[in-house]
């Protein structure tokens, strides 16, 4: 009875070991891994009971909130269309944009170890705490207004600090149908999840005539007075052709300051050649655009070719339709540094988290980083000076507001066989600027078209 009794108790000391083994091995070890999968209903509960902060503009309009009762709490976006500048949450299908970035925050996770810990024990949810953008209702509305039903983006920052005051991509998706509606969008050839103005990248035609320009000017190559060659003839091209986007007054004696105002593409092309590929290409590097912009949403940087140039490609390359390709955002930042005479700032999107605190009633604002030169204040200025005469006398007219000096350039690219994209980048006002702008249109030969959404956008900022 006694050998029989020690057996039995082995065994189930044996039994108890390896549950303990299992226990720990399930319960600490694979716990990250259980709690990951999408089919744990214990995860999907949790986050049900968790009330995420809101997401709010800078004057406290609320873009995203938790609704619901506690264990059945679903997200809410009260204005979807700022869905690109917001990202998405979803139990589905995850989390994106700032949502992601700040999920910490928004979930409430305490920075205290032993406070979380203690809530962990108690299963006591914690409160989400909210993040403040610096993202402007009222201007983000006339953004999604003044796109319409076109594909596009629009690109509104502030001056001197980079703040993004709107940020539209069109077409857009709706975060609330999201988990119902996420395969088809990601199957539409329309691609509304893209956001096009930090992910969309575009041959950028005549607006990158700024850029071009304010290396030929750094470099002593040119000046603005200075007769320019092959003003007005047409830029022939595989798949189409590229015209001033409006015909300079005196075509005989046409400056370099009238075929920039007028968006002419063929003097620009002859500067490829004069200027050489590397200077072309260390000049797209100081105005960023191989740079992805940091910020809490998706971005990307310009793509910049490294193959050997010869003098067709130089030309194509220093009039927009060569291998560079940019996003919105970098053609913004690129009115911006001008605006700035010279120093680029770095945009920014997030104003300020709540603290966390009992309270929770307190901010802490975002840190933010110091512009970088990139043009000399005299180039800045001949820019400027050149800007604000593509607006008053050029092809840039349609940006005009009222009682407001706009400054500008619009123009288009060649995007394929017989298709075309405009542009518009700009800053207002001309002497003290405040904001500046970068407007794209897929699929419109029209400049001027451009140029009024700037314009609708700009208006809504200064009334």
């Amino acid at each position: 009875m006694q050998r029989n009794l020690q057996r039995l108790t082995l065994l189930l000391l044996i039994g108890f070991a390896v549950v303990g083994a299992l226990l720990v091995y399930w319960g600490v070890v694979q716990a990250p891994v259980l709690a990951s999968r999408e089919d744990n209903p214990r995860t999907i509960l949790a986050e049900r009971r968790i009330q995420r902060g809101r997401i709010l503009d800078r004057n406290g309009h609320v873009l995203a909130e938790t609704i619901g009762s506690p264990g059945a709490f679903i997200r809410h976006y009260p204005y979807p269309q700022a869905a690109p500048a917001i990202g998405y949450y979803s139990l589905r299908y995850g989390l994106l944009g700032v949502e992601a970035a700040y999920d910490a925050t928004l979930r409430g996770t305490s920075n205290d170890f032993w406070r979380a810990q203690w809530d962990a024990w108690l299963q006591r949810p914690p409160q989400g705490r909210d993040v403040c953008l610096t993202l402007d209702l009222a201007l983000q509305r006339a953004a999604d207004a003044a796109l319409g039903e076109r594909h596009g983006a629009v690109v509104l920052l502030s001056l001197p600090d980079g703040a993004i005051r709107a940020l539209a991509s069109h077409p857009t998706y709706d975060p609330n149908r999201l988990d119902e509606t996420f395969e088809a969008w990601r199957a539409d050839p329309g691609a509304p999840l893209l956001n096009r103005a930090t992910q969309g990248l575009y041959q950028p035609g005549a607006a990158l005539e700024t850029v071009v320009l304010a290396a030929a000017l750094e470099q002593g190559v040119i000046a603005l007075d200075d007769p320019a060659p092959k003003a007005t003839q047409p830029l022939e091209l595989s798949g189409g052709r590229l015209s001033c986007a409006r015909v300079p007054g005196n075509v005989s004696a046409a400056s370099y300051l009238a075929v920039y105002a007028n968006a002419c593409p063929s003097p620009f092309a002859e500067l490829g050649p004069r200027l050489g590929i590397d200077r072309l290409r260390q000049t797209w590097a100081r105005f960023g655009l191989d740079q992805a912009p940091s910020l809490p949403i998706p971005t990307t940087a310009s793509v910049i070719g490294q193959s050997p140039a010869d003098g067709e490609a130089l030309r194509l390359a220093a009039a927009g339709q060569g291998e560079l390709i940019v996003t919105p955002l970098h053609m913004a930042l690129v009115a911006a540094t001008i605006a700035e005479e010279g120093y680029r700032p770095q945009p920014y999107l997030v104003e300020a988290v709540q603290a966390e605190s009992a309270e929770g009633s307190t901010w802490q604002p975002a840190a933010l980083q110091s512009a970088r030169p990139v043009l000399t204040p005299a180039v800045a200025q001949a820019l400027a000076r050149a800007m604000r005469r593509a607006v008053t006398d050029g092809a840039a007219q349609a940006a005009n507001i009222p009682n407001v000096a706009v400054a500008g350039h619009a123009g288009t690219a060649l995007a394929g066989p017989d298709r075309y994209h405009a542009w518009f980048i700009g800053f207002a006002p001309a002497n003290a600027p405040r904001y500046a702008i970068a407007v794209l249109i897929e699929d419109s030969p029209s400049a001027a078209q451009a140029a009024q959404v700037g314009s609708k956008v700009l208006q809504t900022a200064f009334d």
